[in-house]
């Protein structure tokens, strides 16, 4: 009997373990992936007034809320210092559009993967609602990202930097 026990908590431990690993998930036709602890199931795609296309996925797990935005830039920036205003542009967007009530100040100068082909800045908001928000936000110059992990208790800082992290642009 004791055996079985053990058997049945082992499995279960294993089971709820496995819950928590993150999975690889390419976000709608965009071609950018990322790795999430939740299924985002299927991306919405919107267009912008200038022909840029948003693709945006989401998805809970436990206390925490993942989002996932890529933009496809309907036409490429002319250069990496224009890209990261154009990032910084837009991430100045969504705090408006997000109720944003604090915001730490941004973190610039960041790059993804440790190439300097990629700049980003980080950032943490308070919402309207109190749910804190830690947002990475990545350009390649064709594209921007921004990675939201937003929850009213405290963020696991290292899931969050995994998170972060993980995010891929399409190839060429």
């Amino acid at each position: 009997m004791k055996q079985l026990l053990l058997l049945f908590f082992m499995v279960t431990l294993g089971l709820s373990a496995k819950g928590q690993m993150p999975k690889r998930y390419i976000i709608g036709r965009s071609g950018c992936s990322v790795s999430l602890y939740c299924d985002p199931g299927k991306a919405e795609e919107n267009s912008t007034p200038d022909s840029s296309i948003i693709y945006t996925a989401e998805c809970t797990a436990g206390d925490v809320t993942w989002d996932v935005i890529c933009v496809r830039l309907s036409a490429p920036a002319p250069g990496l210092t224009t890209a990261a205003q154009v990032l910084e542009q837009y991430l100045d967007h969504l705090r408006s559009s997000y109720g944003i009530v604090k915001a730490d100040g941004y973190t610039r100068d960041l790059q993804l993967h440790k190439d300097p082909k990629m700049p980003g800045i980080r950032d943490q908001w308070l919402d309207k609602d109190n749910n804190i928000m830690k947002i990475h936000g990545w350009t390649n110059g064709r594209y921007v990202a921004v990675l939201i992990a937003s929850s009213l208790k405290p963020l696991p800082e290292a899931k969050v930097k995994a998170f972060a992290d993980s995010f891929t642009f399409p190839a060429k």
